[in-house]
């Protein structure tokens, strides 16, 4: 999946595999994760390599490198009885394709991420998958609450994790 700004690239067992520091008597979660789409995990994790949210809402570019700072970290845990990675899909990821020029061009674009990410997150949501996105900004809780209203067309509860506490002007 592609558009002017945004591309999706789907992860293949050798990106996984390359990623995981395998050790002789240790199983890594990264060594159990099924990989691409569509897989048959619980739950589906997708990174958003993108900083053009954050800055149309005045805030700093730096997002891009998230999902891949975490996932690297996240594969070379120990898979346990509590996690032990074969209920995840690590699909793959969106990477933006261009830089953030102004607010008002960066807000447009955020409205064609949303798109793309509400695609992606429909057949998910469908296959009573959960989808887990690790990147961008705040303005990616949206395609989840929208693709899961278009399938599911019933209240979400929401989480909305960040890294620090601020709060701004409207």
């Amino acid at each position: 999946m592609k558009t002017e700004n945004f591309e999706f690239i789907s992860f293949n067992a050798t990106d996984i595999s390359n990623l995981v520091s395998r050790r002789e008597g240790e199983t890594k979660i990264g060594e159990k994760v099924q990989v691409g789409w569509p897989s048959k995990g619980k739950y589906v994790l997708i990174g958003v390599q993108e900083d053009i949210g954050p800055q149309a809402n005045f805030g700093r570019p730096g997002s891009t490198a998230a999902f891949s700072s975490m996932l690297s970290r996240f594969l070379n845990m120990q898979s346990n009885r509590f996690l032990s990675g074969d209920e995840i899909c690590v699909a793959g990821f969106v990477r933006q394709l261009t830089s953030f020029s102004s607010v008002e061009v960066g807000r447009k674009q955020v409205e064609e991420l949303d798109a793309l990410l509400i695609d992606l997150l429909i057949p998910i949501y469908k296959n009573d998958q959960l989808p887990i996105i690790v990147g961008g900004g705040h303005n990616n809780a949206y395609p989840l609450i929208a693709a899961y209203s278009k399938v599911f067309n019933k209240p979400l509860e929401v989480v909305n994790l960040d890294p620090h506490a601020d709060c701004r002007r409207l």
